[in-house]
């Protein structure tokens, strides 16, 4: 949120296109994200905790890493981006010493985050490694589930085929 508040000081502050852009997006961003980063990683690795499912740990090391990455992204800050990072501050403090501030502060956090995300994807890979689980076994259970989801859909085309062959005829 504080990213937001200060995407807008920044609109407020300046007269630029972009500016406008970033704060659009950085609205939608914080709309959709939410609830992805939700389902896309902490869901799945409360499965994978619940479970003992190696496959969802896989996909909750490959959404969280993509987490990290945009948190890294977000800290650079990158105008048209949606996010307040370094480019941004720097833009800022031309501008608006308050808003420039603020952005610092943004950039900050940004870049706590990404440590502390990577602090917790070491703490589950610790947790992952201790449990058993291999990368191995993350295939195999990998293609234990999409042979059965292949299995499901050629079992309901079969099915499907029998009872429109038996309904012609």
């Amino acid at each position: 949120m504080w990213n937001l508040i200060c995407l807008f000081a920044v609109l407020a502050s300046s007269s630029d296109n972009t500016s406008v852009e970033t704060a659009l997006i950085g609205l939608l961003l914080v709309v959709c994200l939410i609830p992805c980063s939700y389902y896309c990683w902490f869901h799945s690795l409360y499965t994978a905790m619940r479970k003992d499912s190696s496959m969802r740990f896989g996909c909750f090391f490959l959404f969280f890493f993509i987490q990290m990455g945009t948190s890294v992204l977000f800290a650079a800050g990158i105008p048209g981006v949606g996010s307040v990072g370094i480019i941004t501050a720097a833009d800022s403090l031309k501008n608006n010493k308050v808003v420039g501030i603020m952005c610092c502060v943004a950039m900050s956090l940004w870049i706590i985050l990404a440590c502390l995300q990577f602090v917790g994807l070491q703490r589950v890979l610790l947790v992952f490694r201790r449990s058993g689980h291999s990368v191995e076994q993350m295939r195999q259970e990998a293609t234990v589930e999409a042979g059965k989801a292949g299995y499901q859909a050629a079992k309901s085309d079969v099915g499907k085929s029998v009872a429109k062959a038996a309904w012609e005829t």
